[in-house]
């Protein structure tokens, strides 16, 4: 299988020299497209052994519109896929079912156009997981292209964004820090119990345009249990911009919370705040499981711990930080620039 790296503008195109003076049309070459001969332990356990492909967007973005260009081989259009699911993750490890959908053979042809699939609904992911369902009758799964929409990326520097819940006010405290403003109009907090569907929780007037930017604090009260923020941007021409994803869990017995500064270059910094008193294993893993540090300490009490290691050395990438105490997980995937 291929995880692949994908830039903003979600495209993975290869289109040879003699169909280049045709947008988007598509190659009719074998080389210019994914297929996948032998199925494999999906990152989704849900789907077990299937054919798939894992896009990693290194951010977390607004995903709507959904273009796909089957697989294009003349002499093999059967290998094409005809049924999809589409999962989306915030973190790579936990994945929700965003799509399922049913693709038309294709042409075979360097005239053919693609297929506008469907629409995500404006799902916020940081991770896109296309599972072949079944395919035209070939002996291997695949397809030549996918393109999607994303929502506009607008000059908003945004340094902190953190969820931390306040138990004597029984709410969520919302806090964040712009490291410049330039022609926004107001914030907009909205909150989700999946990180797929999002509700409008408040209205924040922005400080005004300025070079050194600003910190916010806001309280929701009357709310519990595990739940997902969003901080969304609108400019002052009405263009929004959506910023990562922060998790918190206020539930009496809720997990362990996790805050990092991401991303991270010469030391990895982060907070957590245990749950319980006792033995706490912090881990950070590259992503194929290459463990680079370890570390066991023992917790006198929940206050936050704050943790700082060295990561000169590291390469750059992305990581997970994994912190366990009796039985309790937290996870996080941070990026090294």
């Amino acid at each position: 299988m291929k995880n692949l790296i994908l830039s903003i503008a979600l495209c993975s195109i290869s289109i040879l020299s003699f169909a280049q003076q045709y947008p988007d049309r598509h190659s009719t070459s074998y080389t210019d497209a994914w297929l996948s001969c032998a199925v494999s332990a999906n990152p989704n356990s849900d789907r077990g052994d299937s054919h798939w492909v894992h896009y990693d967007l290194g951010s977390t973005y607004v995903l709507d519109e959904v273009i796909l260009w089957n697989y294009n081989d003349p002499n093999n259009l059967n290998n094409g896929v005809q049924d999809i699911a589409i999962d989306v993750s915030t973190d790579g490890i936990t994945w929700t079912e965003a799509a399922t959908a049913t693709v038309a053979i294709s042409e075979g042809s360097a005239f053919y156009i693609g297929e506008d699939l469907l629409s995500l609904g404006a799902v916020s992911a940081s991770h896109l997981l296309i599972t072949v369902l079944s395919n035209h009758g070939g002996t291997c799964s695949g397809f030549s292209e996918l393109k999607i929409t994303t929502a506009a990326i607008l000059p908003i520097e945004l340094t902190k964004f953190d969820a931390q819940c306040v138990e004597t006010n029984d709410g969520v405290e919302l806090a964040w820090r712009t490291e410049s403003e330039v022609g926004n109009d107001y914030f907009t907090i909205q909150r989700s119990t999946n990180a797929i569907d999002w509700i409008d929780v408040m209205d924040v007037a922005a400080k005004g345009s300025n070079g050194s930017g600003a910190d916010y604090y806001e309280l929701e009260k009357n709310i519990s249990g595990a739940l997902y923020y969003r901080l969304v941007n609108t400019d002052i021409d009405g263009q929004r911009q959506f910023f990562d994803v922060a998790s918190v869990d206020c539930s009496e017995s809720g997990p362990m919370t996790m805050t990092v500064a991401n991303p991270f270059s010469e030391t990895l910094s982060f907070t957590y705040n245990p749950n319980e008193v006792g033995e706490t294993t912090i881990t950070v893993e590259s992503v194929d499981g290459q463990q680079v540090y370890k570390s066991t300490m023992y917790n006198n009490s929940i206050d936050q711990q704050s943790i700082l290691i060295p990561s000169s050395d590291w390469t750059v990438g992305t990581y997970v930080i994994n912190i366990y105490q009796n039985g309790n997980q937290t996870t996080k995937k941070v990026v090294k620039m």
